[in-house]
C-alpha cells in the first residue's frame, strides 16, 4: 500500500505585537544603538532576560523589534538562526541585537561575548551586517556596546 504524503504551501506572515517604540532615528553610532535598545527594554521591563534583533533598512533605521529570545533570571537561549530569520524575511541591511541584564549590570558575560561573535560571522556569511550588540543593566539603564567597547550611561546616550 501506497501512502502519498502532500506537502503543504505557507505563507510567512509579520503581525505586530504591543504598543510601538516612539523612536526611529538613523542608527549611525554606538551610542544612538543604545538609545534604540534602551526605548525598547524601557517599555517591556521584565525579570528575565530577552533578546531583542532591530532589523534595519538600507538606511539602517529600525524596521521592528523582535523579541527573539526569552530566558531566565541570568540567561538566555540565542541562536543566530532565531536572529536572522524575520531579518531576512523583512529584506534588512543590516541588524542591532540586544538584551538585557535583569540585575542591572551591563557588563557582558563569556556567553555574551561567544553570542556576539557568532552573530557577527553568520551576518558576514549572509551579507547581513551587525551593528552592534547592546547589553543594556535594567536597574540603571547603563549600556555597554559592543562596537565601542565602553559603557554608557542615560545621560550620555539620550543627549
Amino acid at each position: 500500500m501506497s501512502v502519498s504524503y502532500r506537502t503543504p504551501v505557507v505563507r510567512i506572515q509579520v503581525v505586530r505585537d504591543g504598543a510601538a517604540i516612539p523612536i526611529r532615528p538613523k542608527v549611525t553610532s554606538d551610542y544612538i544603538a543604545c538609545r534604540v535598545a534602551a526605548a525598547f527594554f524601557r517599555e517591556y521591563q521584565d525579570e528575565r532576560e530577552r533578546m531583542v534583533v532591530v532589523p534595519l533598512d538600507i538606511k539602517h533605521r529600525p524596521i521592528h523589534y523582535h523579541i527573539s529570545s526569552v530566558g531566565t533570571l541570568d540567561s538566555s537561549l540565542v541562536h543566530a538562526r532565531e536572529v536572522f530569520r524575520l531579518a531576512i524575511h523583512r529584506g534588512a541591511a543590516a541588524i542591532l541585537i540586544a538584551h538585557n541584564h535583569p540585575s542591572g549590570d551591563p557588563t557582558p558575560s563569556a556567553p555574551d561575548r561567544k553570542v556576539t561573535e557568532k552573530i557577527d560571522e553568520v551576518g558576514k556569511i549572509i551579507g547581513i551586517q551587525m551593528l552592534d550588540h547592546i547589553v543594556y543593566g535594567d536597574e540603571t539603564g547603563d549600556c555597554y556596546s559592543f562596537t565601542a567597547k565602553c559603557i554608557y550611561t542615560p545621560t550620555e546616550y539620550n543627549s
